[in-house]
């Protein structure tokens, strides 16, 4: 029960500081690939984990599955804006074990939801962002 409140309470502050600045974002969608090199659906990256915030200015990612303003990333970095037709892109590095995740929000999209693609914990993860 405590968890279901906390994990409550952290959507709420998530939509709470949602601001113009921001993308607010759902993913839809998780696969991954096995030791067969199939491609497998990976539903539990989404379980009570699929609304994150994007903070267009710093990088910062709030809630998962890209969530790095509370973790170890050892560097977050900009790499598109989304300004003049292009996506917005970061990139995230962790340490100590290197891992790297990758978010992509197809901001030239002529639309207010926009598409995002990205790589998590080896897991390709799709959705949309407002």
């Amino acid at each position: 029960m405590k968890k279901l409140v906390f994990i409550s309470l952290l959507l709420t502050i998530t939509n709470v500081n949602a601001g113009k600045h921001d993308y607010q974002c759902t993913a839809l969608k998780a696969v991954g690939v096995n030791q067969k090199g199939e491609v497998v659906d990976r539903k539990e990256m989404l379980i009570q984990k699929n609304t994150f915030v994007v903070d267009r200015q710093s990088g910062r990612i709030v809630g998962a599955p890209f969530g790095n303003a509370n973790t170890a990333a050892e560097n977050i970095k900009i790499l598109e804006d989304g300004k003049s037709k292009n996506s917005f892109k970061v990139i995230t590095t962790y340490k100590p074990s290197s891992l790297i995740d990758y978010l992509e929000i197809r901001e030239f999209e002529d639309k207010e939801e926009k598409s995002f693609y990205g790589i998590s914990f080896s897991t390709y993860v799709t959705g949309i962002c407002r």
